[in-house]
């Protein structure tokens, strides 16, 4: 018999009781399991019915929580209903089936809702008119919801708001999702159910609110207190409980044959690994017997110690190597010296070469790194300093406004015709520096993410006439020409209606500020697929075409020298980009020197229910289409 036929012999006897043990080491624990399975059956049961109980108990305690910090909020006192559904949305957002959330009025009728209304009256509803008697948060058994839907679990709190008659107490109601919490239950094996303080079933969700109290002595049991477990005549295994903190009742029912699912699978694998154990020990036993010749493990020890970089002649690699003999190891041997003598004189090269890129790279790197911190360094510092600067000129600012409107009414005496010129100056003078300190803290708040946006539907034309008339004395100041092109029809825009008329402003001060007396502004609105192009046109001076790329910057403008022939920071057009960049819109800008400016930028269009219409973006084609 061979060598190569005794090793291989030897690696599948050595597989085959390597293999038994392993099974025999899982397989046989595993069956002593047996004779204690009505224990662990029964254990499991109490686990089950004991973690549905926790995740029911934080689901309700969660929804209550968040009943009682709604109702408290400003909104709802306020009668904010438009900022309190948007309020609801977001509390609701991470779930996809949305629960109904309503708030109503004194007389229950729906005034704020995370969905869009449907039935508004719910004066018929009794847990409404509890809550508003009661202070606290109160929960109804399954009770129709006014919508004609599903039953629904419905839980209240009242609130208190304020108008010009004094306060009232109005209802905040939100309806559990019992689909929601059947899913939460009932995703692993069994069958979880729920049952109100009445015995009425909550979940498997039934397809009405009139339905009989349940029968089972587990309910009543579990409803008084108890938590046990029984197992039914169709061989399955039944744990109820107590909701914790609640006046439910929770049951979990799971079959046996599920529960020796985890065991029968458990025996089965190691089974297959033992089978996989013998089939991987023939392939070792193979693959051994092929390397295990004398020749051959000399060549390959000594390719080995190559491979470590042993590379001079007479050194351990080479030692190794069978060169001695004259047949094809032999030459092999020979060749793979030759070859290692080569790779050892290229190897040493390359090395060399990456060391010194390495340490470019690393130099360069510790350069980058430097710089990337200094512009941090200086924006922070720069946002510091507009904070500060911003906020401490405010208070000697409203001194002076407020003492020079007092010398304009003439309460510390009469003043004389260069007095009262004098303080008119002064007045013009400090309502400029107000505007230019509102800028920086307006700029500052932008850089920082702290400006809400909250979009609804908004007429462009109305905004553009109130910019307008908030604009009428430097218009006619200056001798302007202003033409408003907004069909009455247009379609209503989905956005923030105080930034966008901060754009309207901001677009027409700059035009107002560069037109030259007598000329003319356009300020037009026309749709372009699912959005609205507005665009406010001068016939000022322009705009070099060097500077365009910088206008949208901070303290840029056109003429950024100092002697420039008109005021201002150079912060406006900042600030209608990064208004326009919060909302994922586009502006951009066409000037030529001479002849004027037109600005545009878009908004997307408001859908009926003054909603977005429309998922297309501004990027999209915006340059071509507006053209």
């Amino acid at each position: 018999m061979g060598l190569r036929l005794r090793i291989m012999l030897i690696c599948l006897l050595l597989a085959g009781l390597s293999t038994v043990v392993v099974v025999a080491g899982v397989v046989l624990p595993k069956l002593g399991q047996y004779p204690k399975l009505d224990q662990q059956l029964a254990e499991t049961s109490r686990q089950s019915v004991r973690l549905a109980g926790l995740t029911l108990a934080n689901e309700l305690d969660e929804a209550r929580q968040r009943l009682t910090r709604l109702a408290d909020h400003e909104y709802l006192a306020y009668r904010n209903h438009a900022k309190a559904s948007q309020l609801f949305k977001e509390q609701l957002a991470h779930d996809q089936d949305r629960p109904a959330l309503v708030a109503l009025d004194d007389h229950l009728q729906a005034v704020a809702s995370a969905t869009p209304l449907g039935a508004r009256d719910f004066s018929a509803l009794p847990i409404a008119r509890q809550a508003q008697a009661t202070d606290g948060v109160v929960r109804s058994g399954l009770v129709a919801w006014p919508d004609g839907g599903q039953p629904r679990v419905v839980e209240a709190r009242r609130y208190k708001f304020y108008d010009r008659a004094g306060e009232h107490w109005g209802v905040l109601l939100e309806a559990l999702d019992l689909a929601r919490l059947d899913r939460l239950l009932n995703h692993g094996t069994g069958t979880v159910e729920v049952f109100d303080a009445t015995g009425r079933p909550l979940i498997p969700v039934p397809a009405s609110a009139t339905v009989a109290p349940a029968t089972r002595p587990e309910v009543a049991m579990a409803l008084g207190g108890r938590q046990d477990v029984s197992v039914r005549a169709d061989h399955s295994v039944m744990a109820y409980a107590p909701v914790p903190g609640f006046d439910w009742a929770v049951l979990a029912s799971t079959p046996t044959a599920q529960m020796l699912l985890p065991l029968e699978r458990d025996i089965r694998q190691a089974t297959l690994s033992g089978a996989l154990a013998m089939l991987i020990g023939a392939v070792l036993a193979v693959l051994l017997s092929a390397f295990l010749v004398a020749p051959i493990r000399r060549l390959e020890a000594g390719a080995a110690a190559l491979a470590r970089g042993e590379w001079e002649a007479g050194g351990a690699g080479t030692s190794l190597l069978p060169t001695h003999r004259d047949d094809e190891l032999g030459r092999l041997a020979k060749n793979f010296e030759l070859m290692a003598a080569q790779l050892r004189d290229r190897f040493r090269g390359i090395e060399e070469e990456v060391a010194q890129r390495t340490s470019d790279l690393k130099d360069a790197n510790l350069r980058l790194t430097q710089a990337v911190e200094e512009l941090k360094a200086l924006d922070e510092l720069k946002r510091a300093f507009l904070d500060a600067v911003s906020h401490e000129l405010r208070t000697p600012l409203n001194f002076i406004m407020g003492y020079g409107s007092t010398l304009a009414d003439g309460l510390l005496g009469p003043l004389s015709l260069d007095q009262e010129r004098a303080v008119e100056a002064i007045l013009g003078g400090s309502d400029r520096l107000l505007g230019v300190i509102n800028d920086l803290i307006e700029i500052s708040r932008l850089e920082a993410g702290l400006i809400p946006l909250v979009p609804v539907a908004v007429d462009l034309g109305e905004l553009i006439a109130i910019a307008l008339e908030q604009l009428d004395a430097q218009v006619r100041e200056r001798e302007l020409i202003v033409t408003v092109d907004a069909s009455p029809e247009l379609s209503p825009a989905h956005a923030d209606p105080e930034r966008v008329g901060q754009i309207l402003k901001q677009l027409l001060t700059n035009a107002i500020k560069f037109t030259e007396p007598g000329g003319h502004i356009t300020v037009s609105v026309r749709p372009v697929g699912d959005r609205l192009v507005t665009e406010v046109a001068d016939t000022g001076m322009g705009i070099p075409a060097a500077a365009l790329p910088y206008i949208w910057e901070s303290f840029r403008q056109g003429d950024g020298s100092l002697t420039r022939r008109h005021g201002g920071t150079g912060v406006g057009l900042a600030i209608v980009k990064r208004l326009l960049d919060a909302m994922g819109e586009r502006v951009e800008v066409e000037s030529e020197v001479g002849v004027g400016s037109r600005f545009r930028f878009t908004l997307p269009v408001a859908s009926a229910d003054g909603s977005r219409a429309g998922e297309g973006t501004a990027a999209q084609g915006f340059g071509q289409q507006i053209q």
